[in-house]
């Protein structure tokens, strides 16, 4: 879960059975419908496609992560640019 910088929302990512999903999408609904939350949108992942890589151990030092955050956000900016 985390908060969604700028705005009044959160973002959460979650792994349910099939079965499971509509009964989540229809909750979601229905709290929508009762202004629990203001609105939703929700994304499918295929998971049999995805490459996930950790944060190198290169970037950790004295027992904490450090990185070029200005440097990583750029290089992420220009790979969402080169993707669309």
């Amino acid at each position: 879960m985390g908060k969604v910088i700028g705005k009044n929302g959160l973002l959460v990512e979650v792994f349910l059975p099939t079965d499971e999903f509509r009964n989540f999408i229809d909750a979601l609904s229905t709290m929508a419908r009762t202004g629990l939350v203001k609105d939703y949108k929700y994304a499918i992942q295929d998971l049999r496609i995805v490459n996930r890589q950790t944060i190198s151990g290169e970037f950790f030092n004295r027992n904490s992560w450090a990185y070029d955050h200005k440097t990583q956000l750029e290089m992420l900016r220009q790979r969402v640019r080169s993707s669309s």
